[in-house]
């Protein structure tokens, strides 16, 4: 936790820069992540000293660098460290609570507002019990939910990467459809979220919206030619099924397997198909409001290998964001906002995601101050950022 050199200015002017536009906007510090060792929370949380040490420390260190509060992403608690998960919020709510009415303003003398708790958690049947015959028998068992809801100011749903590795399915999509089977069915946010709503206040929980898709390899190796006549009538049929091969393949830009950024996508829909490979048009599934699409290549002894491609648009995400406002939700995050278009290239307008994010949970117009082009000078990139950063940095519907 030592700050680099002139890190406290860093965080200082990064806070400035965020309420230079939305004063109301809030920086929290979040510890964790995909890619951090999740091994690290398990060996602090196993002592009741360790937690209670890092604890303390964390919250001096938010107050000490102005941030407005801590958010928890362990991904993900395993078998038997529930308990643990919740003693280390336990012990962060107790030192939130002791600080508080001890940190004043420096400019102004004014009582600091206490800070912020809130955790990155998944609604995955692979990780919470939900004691319901259609979910999986023996989930890892990662939360508890009524601890979660007593214990945080904010819970981050993380309703994405909600599918099967082997099954084809749209990763963050709220309803089922009659092409799911018994495993795919379980990953539908609305299922999910209505059991988590039965613990407590809908306001405290923040819907996940991913700004980028899912893929999977899908081969089928009777079909021999891009020109098949049952083609399509196999790639409408693959949704729901256990035909997959792997991850899809890694990105130009983010080189990683079964993953693509939103700007990745806005690339490969721009590319126009040929004797080589065939790219369809997007396709939405009756009800689920999300759409897919994919990328048929015919392989020399293999046959047809196919890219199955679901993510999340603008009216995806519009949708999502309406659906989060029917159900009382106390607003959204997003993961991850440099996903998005950032520089108008690829997408033909300058972060196509937040702009409908923002409109759709506030009623404006981001296209109001935020440029619809790509600005040609790297100071107006840098201004766009900004602003994007001040309105993009937790939308909360209750305060909008």
């Amino acid at each position: 936790m030592d700050p680099p050199k002139k890190s406290r200015k860093g965080y200082r002017q990064l806070k400035a820069v965020i309420n230079e536009n939305n004063p109301t906007a809030d920086l929290l510090l979040a510890i964790g992540g995909a890619t951090f060792s999740a091994e690290n929370f398990s060996n602090m949380t196993k002592s009741s000293q360790l937690r209670y040490t890092f604890a303390k420390n964390l919250v001096a260190y938010a107050r000490k660098y102005y941030f407005d509060g801590i958010d928890i992403d362990w991904e993900f608690p395993q078998e038997g460290e529930k308990d643990n998960f919740t003693g280390l919020l336990e012990d962060l709510r107790q030192e939130i609570d002791k600080e508080y009415g001890k940190s004043f303003d420096i400019v102004n003398g004014n009582l600091k507002k206490k800070l912020i708790l809130s955790a990155a958690v998944t609604p995955s049947p692979y990780n919470v019990k939900y004691h319901k015959d259609i979910f999986f028998k023996y989930p890892l068992d990662s939360y508890d939910i009524s601890a979660l809801f007593r214990l945080l100011d904010q819970i981050h749903l993380m309703t994405y990467d909600l599918n099967h590795h082997e099954f084809i399915s749209h990763h963050s999509r709220i309803n089922t459809t009659e092409k799911d089977s018994s495993v795919t069915r379980q990953f539908a946010i609305e299922l999910l979220l209505n059991e988590w709503l039965k613990y407590g206040n809908a306001s405290k929980i923040f819907l996940g919206l991913p700004y980028y898709a899912r893929t999977y390899t899908v081969k089928i190796p009777s079909i021999k030619s891009l020109d098949d006549p049952n083609l399509n009538v196999k790639i409408a049929d693959i949704f729901g099924k256990n035909m997959s091969s792997g991850r899809g393949n890694p990105g130009l830009i983010t080189k990683e397997q079964g993953i693509l950024a939103y700007y990745e996508i806005c690339e490969l829909l721009k590319t126009k198909s040929d004797s080589q490979q065939k790219i369809s048009e997007p396709y939405l599934y009756e009800n689920l409001n999300v759409p897919f699409f994919t990328i048929s290549r015919i392989k020399k002894n293999e046959g047809l290998n196919l890219q199955w491609i679901g993510y999340d648009d603008p009216e995806s995400l519009a949708f999502k964001v309406n659906f989060a406002k029917s159900k009382g939700l106390g607003g959204v995050m997003i993961w991850a906002i440099d996903m998005d278009d950032f520089n108008g290239k690829s997408c033909g307008k300058l972060y196509p995601l937040s702009r409908s994010v923002y409109d759709a949970a506030t009623g404006k117009n981001a296209s109001e101050f935020l440029p619809n082009f790509h600005p040609a000078a790297n100071s107006m990139i840098d201004q766009a950022n900004k602003v994007l950063i001040s309105f993009i940095f937790g939308i909360w519907f209750l305060t909008s």
